[in-house]
Protein backbone atom coordinates (compact mmCIF):
# COMPACT_ATOMS: atom_id res chain seq x y z
CA UNK A 1 0.00 0.00 0.00
CA UNK A 2 1.38 3.32 -0.99
CA UNK A 3 1.70 6.49 1.41
CA UNK A 4 0.28 9.42 0.81
CA UNK A 5 2.98 12.65 0.56
CA UNK A 6 0.94 15.17 1.31
CA UNK A 7 1.22 16.47 4.70
CA UNK A 8 -1.50 17.44 6.58
CA UNK A 9 -1.58 21.21 7.28
CA UNK A 10 -4.35 23.37 9.45
CA UNK A 11 -6.52 26.01 8.00
CA UNK A 12 -4.28 29.20 8.92
CA UNK A 13 -6.10 30.94 11.87
CA UNK A 14 -4.89 34.40 13.30
CA UNK A 15 -2.80 34.60 16.21
CA UNK A 16 -4.59 34.74 19.43
CA UNK A 17 -1.93 34.32 22.92
CA UNK A 18 -2.36 32.26 25.22
CA UNK A 19 -3.95 32.61 28.39
CA UNK A 20 -1.48 33.67 31.25
CA UNK A 21 -1.84 31.17 33.51
CA UNK A 22 0.82 31.00 36.62
CA UNK A 23 2.70 27.60 35.52
CA UNK A 24 4.88 26.62 38.54
CA UNK A 25 7.40 24.23 35.99
CA UNK A 26 8.62 27.41 34.58
CA UNK A 27 8.23 29.86 37.36
CA UNK A 28 11.30 31.78 37.36
CA UNK A 29 11.63 35.63 38.71
CA UNK A 30 10.94 38.31 36.54
CA UNK A 31 14.41 39.26 34.99
CA UNK A 32 15.72 43.01 36.19
CA UNK A 33 15.69 45.94 33.51
CA UNK A 34 20.05 44.81 32.18
CA UNK A 35 18.61 41.36 31.47
CA UNK A 36 15.42 42.43 29.78
CA UNK A 37 16.53 45.08 27.22
CA UNK A 38 20.06 42.47 26.50
CA UNK A 39 18.02 39.71 25.78
CA UNK A 40 14.79 41.26 23.77
CA UNK A 41 17.94 43.62 21.67
CA UNK A 42 18.87 39.72 20.60
CA UNK A 43 15.63 38.59 19.69
CA UNK A 44 14.17 41.70 18.47
CA UNK A 45 15.09 44.46 16.05
CA UNK A 46 14.29 47.43 18.04
CA UNK A 47 16.30 50.74 18.66
CA UNK A 48 17.71 50.82 22.30
CA UNK A 49 14.95 53.56 23.12
CA UNK A 50 12.13 51.08 22.48
CA UNK A 51 13.47 48.84 24.52
CA UNK A 52 14.21 51.07 27.26
CA UNK A 53 10.41 52.59 27.03
CA UNK A 54 8.43 50.78 30.67
CA UNK A 55 4.90 52.58 29.94
CA UNK A 56 2.07 50.54 29.05
CA UNK A 57 2.24 51.39 24.95
CA UNK A 58 6.12 50.64 25.28
CA UNK A 59 5.41 47.64 26.41
CA UNK A 60 2.28 46.70 23.74
CA UNK A 61 4.77 47.85 20.85
CA UNK A 62 7.39 44.96 22.50
CA UNK A 63 4.40 42.68 22.78
CA UNK A 64 3.50 43.18 19.07
CA UNK A 65 6.59 42.61 18.13
CA UNK A 66 7.25 39.41 20.06
CA UNK A 67 3.81 38.37 18.83
CA UNK A 68 5.13 38.48 14.93
CA UNK A 69 8.57 37.23 15.48
CA UNK A 70 6.59 34.19 17.17
CA UNK A 71 4.27 33.85 14.46
CA UNK A 72 7.31 33.83 12.05
CA UNK A 73 9.54 31.25 13.54
CA UNK A 74 6.44 29.14 14.52
CA UNK A 75 6.34 29.13 10.98
CA UNK A 76 9.21 28.19 9.80
CA UNK A 77 9.47 25.59 12.17
CA UNK A 78 5.97 23.95 10.91
CA UNK A 79 7.08 23.93 7.49
CA UNK A 80 10.71 22.58 8.51
CA UNK A 81 12.62 25.02 7.06
CA UNK A 82 16.09 24.99 7.23
CA UNK A 83 16.36 28.37 9.36
CA UNK A 84 14.36 27.46 12.16
CA UNK A 85 16.16 27.86 15.79
CA UNK A 86 14.19 25.89 18.62
CA UNK A 87 16.26 27.95 21.22
CA UNK A 88 15.16 31.07 19.65
CA UNK A 89 11.61 29.72 19.78
CA UNK A 90 11.69 29.24 23.02
CA UNK A 91 13.60 32.27 24.20
CA UNK A 92 10.59 34.71 22.60
CA UNK A 93 8.12 32.37 23.97
CA UNK A 94 9.76 33.22 27.11
CA UNK A 95 9.79 36.66 26.47
CA UNK A 96 6.92 36.82 25.02
CA UNK A 97 4.73 35.32 28.56
CA UNK A 98 7.29 37.92 30.56
CA UNK A 99 6.20 40.95 28.76
CA UNK A 100 2.47 40.37 28.88
CA UNK A 101 2.54 39.54 32.52
CA UNK A 102 4.76 42.75 33.37
CA UNK A 103 1.62 44.32 31.22
CA UNK A 104 -1.05 42.85 33.04
CA UNK A 105 0.23 44.05 35.68
CA UNK A 106 1.02 47.35 34.93
CA UNK A 107 -2.23 47.74 33.85
CA UNK A 108 -3.71 46.35 37.16
CA UNK A 109 -2.19 49.47 39.17
CA UNK A 110 -0.81 49.42 42.48
CA UNK A 111 -2.07 46.62 44.80
CA UNK A 112 -3.35 47.25 47.94
CA UNK A 113 -0.53 47.51 50.48
CA UNK A 114 1.65 47.85 47.67
CA UNK A 115 4.43 50.95 47.71
CA UNK A 116 2.04 53.51 46.19
CA UNK A 117 -1.33 52.53 47.61
CA UNK A 118 -3.15 55.08 48.95
CA UNK A 119 -6.09 54.67 50.91
CA UNK A 120 -8.93 56.08 50.52
CA UNK A 121 -10.50 58.07 53.43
Amino acid sequence: MKKSSRRYTQPSRPFTPPALKPNPLNARPPPCDRQRRSELARLLPLWPKELEDLSLEGRRHIIRALARALRCERTRGRGGHWAYDLARHAALLRCYRDERAALVNLEKGPLEGGPNFKKRV
